[in-house]
């Protein structure tokens, strides 16, 4: 959100918080808002003017370093950014990650999060709708992540706490950071509970692998082959990471999706709890095969048809150049094998155009196929 968005709703804020019960409504109460704002009505006093100016310039500067490739102006950017707004705490993330070791770039951040809450203490109380807040709860997201992944964990676990109280609807998914937490620590109790308080938490991929993960290390088996089969039903890609003879991390990490947008209850979804994981999954062969296990019981046609296509490169190879696919070379049986045509009745059900809509098949292929005495629907 830009500056000038920013002191906008900033302004509204304030007066729905002053006058707000003025209004027999708080949409009357904000359209009056509204219309004061686009009248010059909610201008600040002088004092803040000259304030907003410095926030304004900050904001300049801020945006020149974004988009500056040379790292010495980047970080004289930055610094007076932070210089002329030393409250604007993305400003401080900015600069200290800029210029600073990474673990002492986190720890004057650390101390920024600790003075800024002092100062602010009852707007952040009024949590991460209040517009103010947003940098706080970011910051506070940033250490939290940091420590997690340092294995600083108790630390990650108490700014968690700290975070969630103080902002009980998570905008920026506080809860998983510290679900991932207990599970690395084994606190299965203390795991359930988080899991039992989190709303929708039996229709949530993440929270629920992190449940099972702990309950399985636990020792509660009937609870993790419950919460297996529940977490089958709501992400059926769960198969795909349990497909191997043991834990396949090189796939996790080709699941990792490279933007920031990630759909709910996907493949890619689950690969970030696992990438979080990891180490658990290569060090407890146990952990893996129960949880296999459980799977195979619940889904065992998932995996006779993952070990169908585990077995078609070498299918492919075996089959090239011999009978109805003499001619046709292995990475074009391939194609055929995956989107199941292998005999001639296969082929007899469909027509050329569906053929023809397999990858990397084209004319030719089909010319060869007729010439090996392959028949179609619309022969």
């Amino acid at each position: 959100m830009d500056f000038e968005r920013e002191q906008m709703v900033k302004r509204i804020q304030e007066f729905l918080e002053e006058h707000g019960a003025e209004y027999s409504s708080i949409e009357m109460a904000l359209e009056a808002a509204k219309n004061k704002w686009n009248n010059g009505e909610l201008e600040a006093d002088e004092q803040c003017k000259a304030a907003n100016d410095n926030k304004l310039e900050a904001s300049a500067q801020y945006n020149r370093a974004q988009y500056c490739h040379d790292d010495k102006l980047r970080k004289k950017f930055l610094e007076k950014a932070y210089r002329l707004d030393p409250d604007n705490l993305d400003f401080a993330m900015a600069y200290y990650l800029e210029t600073q070791p990474l673990h002492q770039a986190y720890e004057s951040l650390s101390k920024v999060e600790k003075d800024y809450f002092k100062k602010h203490r009852k707007v952040i109380g009024k949590g991460y709708g209040h517009i103010e807040n947003r940098p706080y709860f970011r910051l506070k997201h940033e250490l939290i992540f940091y420590y997690a992944g340092q294995k600083l964990l108790r630390k990650a676990i108490k700014e968690a706490k700290e975070s969630l109280k103080l902002n009980p609807n998570d905008n920026l998914g506080v809860r998983y950071l510290l679900m991932i937490c207990y599970v690395l620590i084994a606190d299965y109790q203390s795991a359930r509970e988080l899991y039992r308080t989190s709303e929708y938490s039996e229709l949530d991929d993440n929270l629920t692998l992190c449940l099972l993960t702990v309950s399985v290390l636990d020792g509660r088996l009937d609870e993790g082959k419950r919460l297996t089969k529940q977490l089958l039903k709501i992400n059926p890609s769960i198969t795909q990471f349990f497909n191997k003879e043991e834990f396949d991390v090189y796939m996790v990490c080709d699941s990792i999706p490279i933007d920031d947008y990630i759909q709910r209850n996907s493949k890619e979804s689950l690969a970030l709890i696992f990438d979080q994981l990891s180490d658990l999954y290569l060090g407890s062969d146990y952990l893996y095969q129960k949880i296999k296990g459980f799977l195979e019981e619940l889904d065992p046609k998932a995996f006779e048809q993952q070990k169908h296509r585990s077995m078609i490169p070498f299918r492919s190879r075996e089959l090239a150049g011999k009978g109805i696919f003499k001619n046709i070379k292995p990475q074009y049986v391939y194609n055929l094998l995956l989107a199941g045509f292998e005999t001639k009745k296969d082929f007899k059900s469909v027509s050329k155009k569906e053929i023809l809509a397999v990858p990397m098949i084209g004319k030719v292929i089909l010319q060869r196929l007729e010439e090996n005495g392959v028949r179609f629907k619309d022969s």
